[in-house]
């Protein structure tokens, strides 16, 4: 079935590259298939081209999670593969969610991205959502969300000295932080109660309409609170 798909190429790249890292044929023919379909077939191929993933064995049941996260309308993993492929051509050696823990073979580190090259564990997160009318915005949460997993919570533990980096990406151009500067993310975040949040990460990479904001619990401490803009109080008309 791979020499007479439209995606021959990639899917015979797959294969073969899985092959020439140990898997056996039937494991590499499952990831193909896996990739086919999750529609992940040219960033798999560019991941396993790369020579990168660490634990390529670990790829198909990724690939199997991408798969039910599309049919839920969901992105998160599909963002982590993609991250894994950019930093993996770039020369990094990745791991997805697990890596090795020599100290401790039956608990791995975790991380959504673990890059052992540059020492970056990475927790990325997908913002739908519109900003209410009161209430947390959907950025807070899912920062929020982010920087704890980072932290521990859910079981998932960054190897020491690893860079922590919440990786958090806007979508939805409705929600008000879309079209925000670097200035007007940080003026928000300043109002947002972190508390010990503060020492739970390295950097926020938020990505909106206007780019990829870099953002550290220096910046949040060093940036003087501003008040939000008073309205103008409203100018009663004169009684005829």
């Amino acid at each position: 079935h791979i020499l007479h798909s439209p995606n021959a190429r990639a899917s015979a790249d797959i294969v073969h590259g899985l092959r020439e890292q140990g898997l056996p044929t039937r494991e590499a023919l499952a990831t193909e298939q896996a990739a086919r379909n999750s529609e992940t077939l040219a960033d798999a191929q560019r991941l396993i081209n790369s020579r990168n993933l660490r634990q390529p064995n670990t790829l198909r049941r990724f690939l199997d999670k991408i798969q039910r996260e599309q049919r839920q309308g969901q992105s998160g993993s599909l963002q982590q593969l993609r991250d894994a492929v950019a930093r993996a051509e770039s020369g990094s050696e990745v791991y997805l969610e697990n890596m090795p823990n020599p100290q401790n073979p039956q608990e791995p580190y975790g991380a959504d991205v673990l890059d052992v090259t540059r020492r970056e564990a990475s927790q990325h997160k997908v913002v739908t959502g519109n900003s209410p009318p009161q209430g947390n915005d959907p950025v807070y949460n899912n920062m929020r969300d982010a920087i704890q997993q980072l932290q521990g919570a859910g079981g998932e533990n960054p190897p020491p000295g690893f860079r922590r980096i919440a990786d958090v990406r806007l979508t939805n151009r409705a929600n008000r932080f879309f079209n925000m500067s670097r200035e007007q993310i940080l003026n928000e975040l300043v109002r947002y109660p972190w508390g010990e949040l503060l020492k739970g990460f390295d950097e926020i990479r938020f990505t909106n309409g206007r780019g990829t904001h870099s953002i550290t619990p220096r910046d949040i401490l060093g940036t003087p609170v501003v008040p939000p803009p008073r309205r103008p109080p409203e100018q009663k008309e004169p009684h005829q």
